[in-house]
């Protein structure tokens, strides 16, 4: 029998979500489903490292990871923490990626393991998400009052275009494989994506069952937990597929990501494109809670490319095994496949079609909302505006009255001497 040791351990992996239902652990009527953390989970039984009495609880062996991403998002680098049975030999690393990867469907790959302090740290000690979305560039061409029409006269009456031979033919009829990219037009979705820079409010962006939460405490209010600091929003240059639909690339690093926030601010973006609202909408949303944000961009465009973890003595070394050629190698490799992928399987079903469907169904109740929204805004701004100049006048006679009691001084002084 070979000799075993239980240690923390960390496992560098990356998924292709388009099977999965995300990565935490579902259930369904009783039912486990196919999570990222389910197959992790069984195949670390099933290679030896979780003994059969512990599978089920991962709880009672401090599992973690250091991003939660949705059903249908990818990832090319995530990190997994667990208390692990491993092998008492000089490169169990190796051994036990070998065993997992025998054990892991195709669709998730573990090519790193690392003895870490304490497995349950590991959430807690990222300090920064880098995640990137394939966007088909036709979503930034003002195109809604055309899909709107043909929506019509294919006599789609649903709110949206099913995806398949519904978004196919509306891709086809509008000849959206064609569009292609301004450069007046990439600069204004560039200078609307930097507004997302900065440390903000994005509640309106999270989803339906989160705001509920953080709107509890009233419509002037602001929840704590809905701030995040971006570090970078951007774009790439366009660039064109083998199969001729020309897309982008768009970049965000942050310190977290509330659910649904990436896909929903992209969304809003490319509905300001569209010139379904101005770019101040953006600032509105950032500012005011209760402000109209764009429908969920589709998941499968999404990848998490990596965490970046704390500079700290018990973080340090997953840091620098995260910035290991192997590991960057690996992780540049994988991201480049899902990009293909993604292309691929948007001509099949051409999810963004759907999306823009979707958006020009809302065209109408949108609008007055949107108005409204800005309008709240300008008089948030105007309350602002005016306590700046108070505060301003009231500094000044402060100060005024300073200076007067300083010359006051004087003249005692120069009297007693």
């Amino acid at each position: 029998r070979e000799n075993h040791f239980e240690s923390d351990v960390a496992l560098l992996f990356s998924y292709d979500g388009a099977t999965l239902k995300g990565v935490d652990f579902k259930a369904m009527n009783g039912k486990v489903l196919a999570s990222v953390d389910a197959e992790l989970e069984l195949a670390l039984v099933k290679a030896g490292a979780i003994p059969p009495t512990r599978f089920g609880f991962p709880v009672d062996i401090g599992w973690t990871h250091a991003e939660s991403t949705d059903v249908g998002v990818n990832g090319a680098c995530n990190v997994i923490a667990a208390r692990l049975q491993v092998k008492d030999m000089d490169g169990w690393q190796d051994d036990l990626v070998a065993r997992l990867n025998a054990e892991l469907p195709h669709e998730v790959s573990v090519f790193a393991a690392l003895e870490v302090d304490h497995s349950r740290d590991v959430q807690h000690q990222v300090s920064r998400r880098d995640v990137t979305y394939m966007l088909p560039s036709y979503c930034l061409k003002p195109v809604l009052a055309e899909v709107s029409a043909a929506q019509q006269a294919m006599s789609l009456k649903k709110e949206f275009v099913r995806v398949g031979p519904e978004s196919r033919a509306l891709e086809d009829q509008l000849g959206l494989r064609s569009l292609r990219l301004g450069e007046a037009e990439l600069e204004a979705f560039r200078d609307t994506l930097e507004k997302f820079e900065g440390r903000h409010f994005y509640a309106n962006f999270a989803s339906r069952e989160r705001q509920e939460r953080f709107f509890r405490m009233g419509s002037g209010s602001k929840d704590p937990e809905a701030f995040r600091q971006i570090h970078q929003c951007s774009c790439s240059d366009p660039f064109e597929d083998k199969f001729g639909r020309e897309w982008v690339e768009i970049t965000i690093s942050a310190d977290g990501f509330l659910t649904h926030q990436v896909r929903r601010m992209i969304s809003t973006a490319a509905a300001i494109a569209q010139g379904l609202a101005s770019p101040e909408l953006i600032d509105a949303a950032l500012e005011t809670p209760g402000v109209w944000a764009g429908p969920r961009m589709p998941a499968h465009g999404l990848i998490f490319r990596r965490p970046h973890f704390e500079e700290s003595s018990s973080a340090q070394p997953l840091q620098d095994l995260l910035e290991r050629r192997f590991v960057l190698d690996e992780v540049a490799r994988f991201a480049k496949k899902m990009e293909k992928t993604i292309q691929y399987r948007d001509n099949d079903d051409c999810r963004w079609v759907s999306w823009l469907g979707e958006l020009a169904s809302m065209v109408e109740p949108s609008h007055g909302k949107i108005a409204i929204d800005l309008e709240q805004y300008t008089g948030v701004l105007k309350q602002k505006q005016a306590a700046g100049e108070d505060f301003t006048k009231r500094s000044a006679s402060a100060l005024d009255q300073m200076k007067q009691a300083m010359a006051d001084l004087e003249l005692k002084v120069d009297g007693l001497s």
